[in-house]
């Protein structure tokens, strides 16, 4: 049965006429306890000050949209109630409980919001309120509901506070990452692995790749990179490992262009929205014109294993991740706010991406520029310090991290599936209580 609240609710507008308000206590309206003992100053004249029984309503009509609404449950609910508020009783067609959960629900919020007057700043008095319509079911079926919500309720709560937890799941994810990098991860490994070949040997060996690189003219002869000072490193690594300079590491380190944009292109252009920390996004590429392709040199064109770094933009700047060409494109480039960072193929591309990914990394970052524009520069980028592990042991590191992600993974997706399956019950309880 459809009826309008007009038909089982009264307004109570009775005073307590009496300036000192008979010694009871004030009485406010919060949106997340309801009535309760208000911490506000007594006026000196407390005459016009309404009063509430059990079970009697009271709201703020111009808070009642963000669900500032509660009932009289318990004589601690009962005393004086602020005369710009509006207070109510209910007849026994209807339970306080369930007209209080279908008005905090988000199905009795619109119908708030629908009711209301006011052009800038909603309000909703009790003439506004009586017009809301609502299915009115039998006591019985009105207490099964109650019943029903107060047990989704505390899954809901239950769900929240898995929910606050997983911000713990972020710091987990940031936590194995840096435990990691630092080789805390590997030290059992390094005891069973006495005998493999140290970072410093590793180093060595790249450099005299990049020489070979250099004299074979397949990449560019860059200035000497400064020594490494003590103020520099963060943190101690462990025996066997050894820190060096990105430039030191890398074959290539350089900025896309800004290129002619075209709709019709076999090229695509990587853009930092292309660049998300969890995924590379092709979707989100636009295409270069084909015809400037020429002044392009070879090394310009995106290749497997090449680290995308984000380098500018306030909210993207310093995101990067490993790339990897899964699409029937020969050729793709990146645009200019995007650095490409191509290592020596000897090393573990996905060990140094674990690196740069920590929070330790993205929030020392130096960036330069406004806060509309920050910007991370090529110059940062090359001389940023980095930590080498042994080659094998970046291996070890890789597969111990992407188990214990995919664990991190699963359990942030149970907690949110959870959430999202308790939303789905609740709406459909209330879509029954608001059906006409």
């Amino acid at each position: 049965m459809i009826v309008k609240l007009k038909e089982l609710l009264s307004e109570q507008k009775g005073t307590i006429g009496q300036p000192d308000g008979n010694g009871l206590e004030l009485i406010g309206v919060s949106n997340e306890i309801g009535l309760h003992p208000s911490r506000a100053k007594k006026i000196n004249n407390l005459s016009r000050y309404k009063t509430n029984k059990l079970n009697w309503f009271a709201y703020n009509p111009m808070r009642i949209n963000v669900g500032s609404i509660g009932y009289a449950k318990t004589p601690e609910h009962l005393g004086l109630i602020s005369p710009d508020y509006v207070v109510f009783s209910c007849s026994d067609k209807i339970l306080p409980e369930y007209l209080l959960w279908l008005l905090k629900s988000e199905e009795g919020q619109e119908a708030i919001i629908k009711n209301a007057s006011g052009a800038v700043r909603k309000r909703l008095y009790f003439r506004n309120l009586a017009q809301i319509e609502i299915e009115l079911p039998s006591i019985e079926i009105q207490k099964k509901r109650v019943d029903f919500y107060l047990k989704v309720k505390e899954v809901q709560d239950t769900i929240a506070k898995q929910l606050s937890k997983s911000s713990y799941i972020s710091q987990l994810k940031q936590a194995i990452l840096q435990e990691a990098i630092e080789g805390k991860l590997t030290e059992d490994w390094r005891i069973q692995n006495p005998n493999v070949e140290p970072a410093e040997k590793l180093l060595e060996r790249i450099k005299a790749e990049k020489q070979k690189l250099i004299e074979k003219k397949e990449i560019k002869k860059e200035k000497p990179l400064p020594p490494i000072t003590k103020e520099e490193i963060p943190f101690e690594l462990p025996k066997g490992w050894v820190w060096c300079r990105l430039g030191e590491i890398s074959m290539y380190i350089q900025r896309g262009k800004s290129p002619r944009y075209v709709e019709n292109s076999s090229v695509p252009v990587v853009s930092q929205k292309c660049v998300q920390w969890d995924r590379f996004d092709f979707h989100k590429a636009r295409f270069i014109d084909e015809t400037t392709l020429e002044k392009y040199g070879q090394e310009r064109f995106l290749r497997d294993g090449d680290l995308l770094w984000n380098s500018t933009g306030d909210g993207t700047v310093g995101r990067l991740v490993k790339f990897y060409n899964s699409t029937h494109f020969k050729k793709i480039v990146a645009d200019s706010h995007v650095t490409i960072v191509r290592l020596i193929k000897m090393l573990n591309s996905s060990f140094i991406l674990k690196y740069l990914s920590t929070d330790k990394v993205q929030n020392n970052l130096k960036v330069s520029g406004s806060t509309k524009q920050t910007e991370l520069s090529r110059g940062t980028i090359i001389n940023h310090l980095v930590p080498l592990a042994p080659k094998k042991e970046q291996v070890e590191i890789n597969q111990k991290v992407d188990k214990l992600m995919q664990k991190a993974n699963s359990l942030e997706t149970q907690i949110k599936q959870n959430e999202t399956n308790a939303k789905m019950l609740m709406q459909a309880v209330l879509k029954e209580a608001f059906e006409k």
